[in-house]
């Protein structure tokens, strides 16, 4: 039987193009976009959450809506980072979850974002991207 693993990368391929949609428009608004998209592959239903665009205080509540409906999913990130809190949080949704993260071909993962990604069981990224981390900064307002 094939693994999960193996199952996550030949799904990406099927979901790849709507993906890139949804992040062009994510990279836009305000807050980031979260969706879930599902494909079947084999018989077996595969589900991603995707996460694009900047994280604000409030998606870390969204994120875990779609997250608690699904038993397994891998999240795919395109974000540049944004809210500390928001990425901690979606983190530990994904921990709690045992999700796997990835971040690849199209997609990048940065800041916040990047610490949400940590937190996936197992993490892929693909050879030509990278995933990144600085300090963080309190805002004062």
């Amino acid at each position: 039987m094939e693994g999960w693993g193996e199952r996550l990368r030949r799904a990406v391929g099927g979901i790849a193009s709507a993906t890139i949609i949804t992040v062009g428009l994510a990279m836009s608004a305000v807050a980031a976009t979260i969706e879930v998209e599902t494909t079947r592959i084999d018989g077996t239903e595969v589900s991603f959450i995707i996460v694009a665009g900047e994280l604000e205080y409030g998606d870390e509540l969204r994120f875990a809506d779609l997250a608690i409906r699904l038993p397994e999913a891998a999240v795919l990130f395109t974000s540049p980072g944004g809210s500390l809190q928001a990425g901690i949080e979606i983190g530990k949704a994904i921990r709690l979850k045992g999700f796997a993260t990835m971040a690849g071909e199209a997609y990048s993962c940065a800041s916040a974002c990047a610490l949400a990604w940590l937190a996936g069981t197992p993490r892929y990224m693909s050879d030509d991207r990278a995933v990144g981390f600085h300090a963080a900064t309190l805002a004062d307002d």
